[in-house]
This record gives structure tokens, sequence and C-alpha cells, in this order.
């Protein structure tokens, strides 16, 4: 995992922690309706949680505003529409040993969950 230190002053910093600390936004465009409802019936909820949402999720990272993140998979890719597509597709390829399984989605699939997440910020 690499890590990344950034600086800020406390204001910056706590505003910063109460815009994460918001619910996320209910998606508004059909793709990303279309993801939202893939992300509960591939069972996402059952590792993943977001604010607002009802989830079980507790092991996997929170994705309440995952599109405001420079980065994915623990800092080894930029966040980046391809990049998330690419991930979804096939998390081991990306990043060996990742406790992410391969959920078989089609490129449909992955292009309505990738419209939903990325509109999570």
């Amino acid at each position: 995992m690499r890590i990344r230190v950034i600086a800020q002053s406390p204001e910056d910093f706590n505003a910063w922690l109460r815009r994460q600390q918001q619910p996320a936004s209910p998606p508004s465009a059909v793709q990303a309706m279309k993801g939202a409802g893939l992300f509960m019936e591939k069972n996402c909820v059952n590792c993943h949680s977001i604010n607002g949402l009802v989830t079980r999720g507790h092991v996997a990272p929170d994705l309440t505003h995952v599109a405001s993140r420079e980065t994915l998979a623990a800092g080894t890719l930029p966040n980046t529409p391809a990049n998330l597509s690419r991930w979804l597709k096939n998390p081991q390829a990306v990043k060996k040993g990742v406790n992410m399984p391969r959920l078989g989605l089609s490129d449909e699939q992955i292009k309505y969950l990738a419209a939903y997440l990325e509109g999570l910020k």
C-alpha cells in the first residue's frame, strides 16, 4: 500500500473531513442509476459501505466519495475512468493478491457500475 501525506491547515482539514462525512449523492444519470442497482445486486454492499445506503460492508474500502480520491487500489493507480473500469473487470490483473474477487461483470455492467462510482464525489 502506498501512503501519501498531505499537509493542510486545521481549517482546510476540518472542511475536508466535513465533506467526507456527508452521505453520497444519489445518482441522476440513467447509466449511474443502473450502476447503483448493480452495486446492490452484485452484493458489493457485503464488503463495501457507502454512507447513505443500507450496507453491511466493513471489510473493504468505504466508497462514499471514491470519485474524489486521486488514486485507486491502495494508491497504486491514478483514479481515472479507464483505471476504474480495468479494476472492476479484473482486480487481480491490476494488483496481485488483492482481496477483491473478479466479479465476472460484462463490459456493459462495468460501464454502468463505473458511471455510478464516478459520481460518488
